[in-house]
């Protein structure tokens, strides 16, 4: 009885312990631990942000400004060409109506926070421009706003924004998993063993098989008894 008991609690605390979920992204509140790449970082509880499968340098995320005259390019893991005659550095790049192209953040400018959503900064001179990334099932780009001038901000969503972190088992689905494997193991190792090396046949291959078909009996006689004290009556125990 004993036993029984200590399995039902040992139960119990296991499937508490594995069947909590992970909070919202929203209420959680991860900083950046380390750069490991332009557009990969790693937040202070090791999950990691990697934006490597948005790299398209030929063809980079575009959007255009509220005026729908400048047109703006991004790509967060490579710079792309952006002002004449000179060597590819930026992140982003703006294209005014007139054609002339200005460098808005240089690739290895790129600076990160994060609060909730990932944000990276990029600047060329006096020009900087913000990232806000969306952690979403989805995949835009987006502008949002010019301020103050020179300073500008963009929408990304997608799920590569999302931090994704290896989840290793916890102390109580180990305890589950023995909990569970071991009766198995037991049950089948003394099938084999009582069947090839002691030659035996039909319930005599069963280990134990004498006090698993009493434990019913068992069972029941406890059952008796635990009833029996509670309502004061000790009848149905010594019958």
């Amino acid at each position: 009885m004993k036993f029984l008991f200590f399995s039902i609690i040992l139960f119990i605390f296991c499937y508490v312990e594995c069947s909590q979920t992970k909070k919202d992204l929203p209420n959680q509140k991860n900083l950046i631990k380390e750069k490991l790449s332009d557009c990969k970082v790693k937040l202070d509880d090791e999950s990691i942000i990697d934006l490597s499968s948005l790299n398209n340098p030929s063809n980079p995320m575009s959007t255009v400004d509220d005026t729908g005259e400048n047109y703006f390019y991004y790509n967060p893991c490579g710079p792309i060409d952006c002002e004449f005659n000179s060597s590819n550095s930026a992140a982003v790049c703006m294209k005014k109506k007139n054609s002339e192209l200005v460098n808005c953040g240089d690739q290895d400018s790129m600076n990160s926070s994060y609060f909730n959503s990932f944000y990276l900064i990029y600047q060329h001179n006096e020009i900087t421009s913000r990232i806000r990334c969306e952690c979403l099932d989805m995949q835009s780009f987006d502008f949002y706003s010019e301020s103050p001038k020179g300073n500008y901000q963009f929408i990304l969503k997608s799920k590569h924004c999302c931090p994704e972190k290896k989840s290793g088992l916890g102390f109580g689905s180990v305890i589950l998993i023995i909990f569970v494997s071991v009766p198995f193991i037991y049950l089948i190792g003394g099938i084999v063993f009582l069947k090839f090396i002691k030659k035996k046949n039909g319930t005599e291959m069963i280990p134990n098989y004498q006090f698993w078909s009493s434990l019913p009996n068992y069972v029941r006689t406890g059952s008796a008894y635990a009833m029996s004290k509670i309502s004061g009556n000790n009848s149905t125990y010594n019958e």
